[in-house]
């Protein structure tokens, strides 16, 4: 059941405006919390949100249909998200997906976040150091049936070496195979599965490039491998390689990532999707256009503002 709910649970946290990848594609991403992505924007997002003093972001899934899908993001005049709401909208009425509310401390980081919905809810809580980095860390989840509710624990974090530069997490989820996460300057850079699988992250850099490969070995059967490379230029994800190795049969996925000369990103292309971004005048992401084969999907984003609470749009 733990892994069901760690598909389905990995599934619903890509529904948001940063590029991610899909379980069935990137199986690496199962096995480690994910910090970075429980704002479902980016700093640079967040930094121009709070320069502009935008209060409301509406995201809008195939707007011209008759029936359509809509988050609503709410910001405090300090640039942070405190709730968001999902609804389904048809042409006379409109239904509540899904309510998320997020709470930060005196630094404004991010402590707790808790997310109700029809059929499952979520909760992660966190904890800092005097550096910022995370050291404890609680999230579980919820699936609501018709007249059953399963919980579970995903992730239970407690610090176990703070001490030194690299900063040791141990899951205390499973006593018996407590898995570690190290982390050096915010970032994960291996993980320790004890008595059952390995993991480890490779760094290679020189001046304008960085390469990363991520490998998940079983233990039990050495043949079989999952992970991924990333190649960075100028601290920008260009490329992707995502693999499968069992024996001879390779498995492999190649995403690819554009940039416009502002450093925006434009365009995300995978072997069965192409992903298009548009953008306005102030940076901010004005909408997304997803191609598979000749079937178009357009979402759309509009800003909302203190002063005069005005919708404003490079359209």
């Amino acid at each position: 059941m733990k892994l069901l709910l760690r598909n389905i649970i990995f599934f619903l946290s890509t529904l948001n405006l940063g590029a991610q990848n899909s379980p069935a594609t990137n199986p690496y991403d199962l096995h480690q919390p994910d910090f970075q992505n429980l704002i479902p924007f980016s700093n640079d997002q967040l930094e121009k949100i709070k320069e502009h003093g935008i209060v409301r972001v509406e995201e809008t899934w195939a707007p011209k249909a008759d029936s359509s899908t809509k988050t609503t993001y709410h910001f405090n005049h300090l640039g942070h998200l405190t709730h968001q709401e999902t609804t389904d909208q048809f042409l006379d009425s409109s239904a509540v997906i899904d309510s998320t509310h997020y709470v930060y401390d005196n630094n404004g980081r991010l402590i707790l976040k808790k997310m109700n919905g029809r059929f499952y809810s979520s909760y992660d809580s966190l904890a800092y150091d005097s550096k910022s980095q995370v050291i404890y860390y609680d999230s579980s989840y919820e699936l609501k049936y018709e007249d059953t509710v399963e919980n579970e624990v995903i992730f239970k974090l407690r610090p176990r070496d703070t001490t030194s530069d690299t900063i040791i997490l141990v899951d205390l989820f499973d006593p018996a195979f407590p898995t570690e996460y190290h982390y050096h300057d915010h970032s994960l850079v291996k993980i320790k599965d004890f008595g059952r699988t390995d993991s480890i992250v490779i760094s290679q850099d020189n001046s304008v490039e960085q390469k990363k490969t991520y490998w998940f070995k079983n233990q039990r059967m050495p043949e079989f491998r999952i992970g991924m490379t990333e190649i960075y230029r100028d601290k920008l994800l260009t490329t992707k390689s995502i693999f499968e190795m069992y024996g001879q049969n390779n498995l492999n996925e190649i995403i690819k990532y554009y940039y416009s000369p502002k450093n925006e990103l434009i365009q995300i292309i995978k072997p069965s999707v192409q992903t298009f971004f548009t953008y306005n005048s102030l940076g901010l992401i004005d909408s997304k256009i997803e191609k598979r084969g000749t079937d178009l999907r357009l979402t759309d984003f509009k800003y909302y503002y203190a002063e005069k609470r005005k919708e404003k749009s490079s359209r």
